[in-house]
């Protein structure tokens, strides 16, 4: 059963591929097309240059944010599709990284408490052998760098409301048998700040 797509729900998927990896990374983040009545190809097309543009500053050489992909929902379990079609943005920091488990994590705040009003994205790639310590420490210059990149990014997009996308299931959260049945607009996100610690991700036995 497709989950059903709150009205104006925009769902923005931003792609990362390395050159030394088959597999791509992906960061998505929410939006309200209310004020903005946009197509989903216009989301596309005009979020992936602004991501491209401001975070390509601590991504490494060997990676690129390739594409955005756009979900805008309708009310129905169809949304309107859109990809943009502007050029890869090729990174700019010239050192090695960490596999891509090791991320920067990134917290995204809405002012309110509550899990249904925060959420988290893990920046792949943007962090380079260096830049952490041996307790997982982030440096200040690449806090500082990747924080860059979001203050810019958020002023190359300031018309537009990012929110928190909250899933809702059919069962409680903890129930392993739970099915997604619809993704709604939650609380607008008022800021975006970078964690001081690196996120690992471990691998799970299948």
């Amino acid at each position: 059963m497709s989950p059903l797509y709150q009205n104006d729900l925009v769902l923005a998927t931003f792609h990362c591929k390395h050159t030394g990896s088959l597999r791509v990374s992906m960061v998505t983040l929410a939006y309200n097309d209310a004020a903005q009545n946009l197509s989903a190809s216009q989301w596309a097309e005009g979020l992936h240059v602004a991501w491209g543009d401001n975070m390509q500053g601590p991504l490494t050489t060997e990676a690129s944010w390739t594409k955005c992909t756009v979900l805008k929902g309708d009310g129905t379990a169809i949304p309107e599709v859109g990809e943009s079609v502007t050029g890869p943005f090729a990174g700019v920091v010239g050192t090695a990284t960490p596999p891509p488990n090791v991320a920067a994590l990134v917290k995204k705040k809405t002012g309110f408490g509550g899990r249904q009003n925060r959420g988290r994205v893990f920046l792949p790639w943007s962090l380079s052998e260096n830049d952490v310590d041996e307790q997982g420490v982030l440096n200040q210059t690449v806090q500082n760098v990747i924080t860059s990149g979001l203050l810019g990014f958020k002023s190359a997009s300031a018309n537009l409301i990012q929110v928190i996308a909250n899933r809702v299931y059919d069962l409680p959260w903890d129930n392993p048998a739970r099915q997604l049945i619809a993704v709604t607009i939650g609380k607008e996100v008022i800021s975006m700040t970078v964690d001081p610690l690196a996120a690992t991700q471990r691998r799970r036995l299948r």
